[in-house]
């Protein structure tokens, strides 16, 4: 049986970030799934999980992204998003060398579908560097 023909055209696609993400994502998506693109101003993802760690991440990246789409979704009458987690850290196969992983889902829940992809790199501005406290008044900071 031939696959069933998808389509998004026209249809309002909800970007789930806080971030600017949006701004890479929407001239993409709008022009390969011919949606148009909307960020909703109500919704904070930090609820989900900070970058910083300082709200913990309670599930998977891929779990946590469907349940941003789906929080976004039922507060509004839309029925299609997109979220994303990402992070930087180790490598997933060599651990000693920094890497940067993005996650992005597509929740369509008209025609029941979630579709992930993930974008991994070693090109990362991630670093760690241990200072000493006394260091700081070198700057004028005080601790």
């Amino acid at each position: 049986m031939p696959p069933i023909p998808l389509s998004f055209q026209g249809r309002k696609l909800i970007i789930v970030t806080m971030y600017g993400k949006e701004r890479e994502l929407v001239p993409i998506l709008e022009r390969e799934l011919k949606v148009y693109c909307e960020v909703p101003e109500f919704y904070s993802t930090d609820n989900f999980g900070t970058f910083s760690g300082a709200v913990p991440r309670n599930e998977s990246a891929k779990n946590t992204i469907k349940t941003k789409a789906v929080g976004v979704l039922c507060n509004t009458k839309d029925t299609l998003a997109v979220a994303s987690e990402g992070y930087f850290g180790p490598h997933p196969n060599c651990f000693r060398i920094p890497a940067n992983e993005e996650i992005v889902g597509l929740l369509d829940i008209k025609n029941p579908l979630f579709i992930t992809g993930k974008f991994l790199t070693v090109k990362t501005n991630f670093g760690r560097q241990t200072i000493n406290p006394r260091s700081f008044c070198k700057f004028g900071l005080h601790q």
